[in-house]
């Protein structure tokens, strides 16, 4: 499953540095949202998203969609990892 912050990113044809710079953020939180590290979207982040005219609450759950899936994987890998 692909993030929706870096799909929506893509979109709008922006660089991590050019959405962090609009949305007066650190370069380092758009990458934790777009890797699924932040447990909710920023605020910040979510709000501009949608003055762009990104559907909020798909965002949101989407975004849901994606850290549950990768928490999947993760736990997938761990336990072949132990087998």
């Amino acid at each position: 499953m692909k993030n929706p912050i870096q799909e929506s990113r893509k979109k709008l044809n922006l660089t991590i540095k050019e959405l962090a710079f609009v949305t007066e953020l650190a370069e380092n939180t758009i990458r934790w949202n777009e890797r699924g590290d932040n447990v909710e979207i920023t605020s910040k982040l979510l709000s501009f998203l949608s003055d762009q005219g990104f559907d909020k609450n798909q965002l949101q759950a989407d975004y849901k969609r994606f850290r549950e899936s990768k928490k999947h994987q993760l736990l997938k890998e761990l336990k072949a990892k132990r087998a």
